[in-house]
């Protein structure tokens, strides 16, 4: 039996903040009532 992927469309704008001690930028750079994700690592 072969299964098709339904059509979709994706739409994903992003803003990257990267470097060291960048936490303190982001509450100039996120509103309020927004969701953010935060993803880091250490030892890579």
């Amino acid at each position: 039996m072969k299964k098709e992927i339904a059509n979709f469309d994706y739409y994903n704008p992003t803003h990257i903040v990267f470097g060291k001690n960048r936490f303190s930028d982001l509450a100039d750079l996120i509103a309020a009532d927004k969701k953010v994700l935060i993803l880091y690592g250490g030892g890579a």
